[in-house]
């Protein structure tokens, strides 16, 4: 576990021994990041868990990052953990003279998020459309449920093949999270201009209430075949509706 209160214009030094940006969603889960609920804003994978508090009274906020591992990735421990993190979380922010908002009791947990049909996306997927080149590939995908009050969502496009690969994942950051991508250098991998677009990936931002700039990003993995178009046009259908979930505004999305 990590607590931190971080400022809203702190950036990864990526020079530290320890950096508290480095710890979040740090250890990677089968399943997407899913809301906890409760009134908090906060997320679960069912392996790692984190809670961010805005602090009302200064530009910063309160934050818990719990990392686990695949022995404990069931409902009933991934919500004990959330309880966890929102109790730390209340304590931190008392510790820190942090004015905030609390939440409630953590609900139930869902289990592992299984993968589905492009075309039966209810979530971070939906509206996100499969045409021309990609149509051939992409075969199933895995989603974060929609919500406007988790720091992290997730859409995975993946083809069934031998070993069942992920080709595309989209992911949504905001707050902290969102800081974590960014980098005092400037070196591959970081996200500092408010758009960009590689052979792989492309990324886009936008102005929440309270927070940093979100960072929206789709990355291809090693057994995909990006093409440009695609990148592009999955990414701003993702992002548009995810922006708007959070009340953030001002997108700005490569072409």
């Amino acid at each position: 576990m990590t607590i931190g209160l971080i400022a809203d214009d702190a950036i990864n030094s990526r020079q530290d021994e320890f950096e508290m940006l480095d710890t979040l969603h740090s250890s990677a889960s089968d399943t997407p990041p899913n809301p906890l609920d409760g009134g908090w804003q906060g997320y679960t994978d069912l392996r790692n868990t984190g809670v961010v508090l805005p602090c009302k009274n200064r530009p910063a906020s309160v934050v818990v990052s719990i990392a686990g591992d695949e022995s404990h990735e069931n409902p009933r421990e991934a919500r004990e953990v959330g309880e966890l993190a929102v109790a730390t979380a209340r304590n931190a922010s008392v510790h820190w003279s942090c004015k905030t908002k609390f939440g409630g009791r953590i609900p139930s947990v869902s289990g592992p998020t299984t993968e589905k049909y492009p075309s039966s996306a209810t979530g971070t997927c939906k509206g996100i459309h499969i045409t021309g080149h990609e149509s051939l590939y992409i075969d199933w995908i895995k989603e974060s449920k929609a919500s406007g009050t988790t720091p992290l969502e997730m859409c995975i496009f993946g083809e069934f093949g031998a070993n069942s690969e992920s080709l595309y994942k989209l992911e949504a950051a905001f707050g902290p999270y969102a800081q974590r991508l960014r980098s005092e250098t400037d070196e591959l991998g970081t996200m500092n201009a408010d758009t960009g677009l590689r052979l792989d990936m492309a990324w886009g931002t936008a102005a929440c209430p309270g927070s940093a700039r979100a960072i929206f990003s789709i990355y291809a993995t090693e057994y995909a075949d990006p093409r440009k178009a695609f990148l592009v046009k999955a990414l701003r259908a993702f992002a548009e509706r995810s922006a708007a979930r959070h009340g953030c505004t001002d997108l700005k999305l490569p072409r």
